[in-house]
């Protein structure tokens, strides 16, 4: 950034095509409430090499699942970044979580909530310049026998994580007026871009119009995510 101008906060975002449209409203509910420059990135988009294990067994269970590997790298390896998934929604200035200081480790992820959930890695706050993720490095342990899916998505994030984020910036299919951060919709049938039976979809359908009247999305790209059957069709009647 060029001096006196504060660096852009850096989020990568894990989507496959078909989450072209909810990506595009993640990114503008981002911008929307942050009083920082913000840089979205749609990891998929960036032509890293993105490997798959030889035994189905050991896949991602999303297209998207082993994205969050690709970060570092596509920091060089230096600075801070934010991972987040691209069924999300933003609500509040992403500043305070931005700028959380790191402690031992080298990730923070969403602390348990109390129900008895484990920390969550769907909302993830890297320190690239101590971490030395490698994709087809990994995939090459899967491949191997040295490291099982579990132990990578879970055992692996864990040993290098600290739970340090508030679960207000990762709610599952929950909204609390005023608190809650980031709402994250994982029901997947019931995702507000291919259903109408989500109970907070209106959030989700008010950030589109948002977008839409911000000029970050057309209503052609929305009747082309429709043709392309990646959103239901009564979007545009909405």
């Amino acid at each position: 950034a060029p001096l006196g101008v504060p660096a852009p906060a850096r989020v990568f975002v894990a989507a496959t095509p078909g989450e072209w449209l909810p990506l595009q409203v993640l990114a503008h509910s981002i911008r929307r409430h942050a009083s920082l420059r913000v840089e979205v990135t749609a990891l998929g988009a960036l032509g890293l090499p993105q490997p798959l294990p030889r035994d189905p067994a050991l896949r991602p269970r999303t297209p998207f699942s082993f994205q969050r590997f690709l970060v570092p790298r596509a920091c060089g390896y230096a600075g801070r970044a934010l991972y987040l998934d691209a069924d999300m929604l933003v609500l509040r200035d992403l500043l305070p979580l931005w700028r959380r200081p790191f402690g031992a480790a080298p990730v923070l992820t969403v602390a348990g909530d109390g129900s008895g959930r484990r920390p969550q890695a769907s909302v993830m706050l890297m320190d690239c310049d101590r971490l030395r993720w490698d994709l087809p490095a990994l995939v090459a342990e899967l491949d191997a026998g040295r490291l099982g899916y579990p132990q990578l998505m879970e055992d692996f994030i864990a040993a290098q994580a600290e739970a340090g984020i508030d679960p207000v910036w990762n709610s599952l299919e929950a909204w609390s007026p005023g608190r809650t951060a980031l709402l994250h919709y994982t029901d997947m049938p019931r995702q507000p871009w291919v259903s109408c039976a989500n109970p907070l979809g209106r959030l989700w359908v008010g950030a589109l119009r948002e977008a839409l009247a911000a000029g970050a999305v057309t209503r052609e790209e929305v009747a082309r995510e429709v043709a392309l059957g990646h959103v239901r069709p009564s979007l545009l009647a909405q």
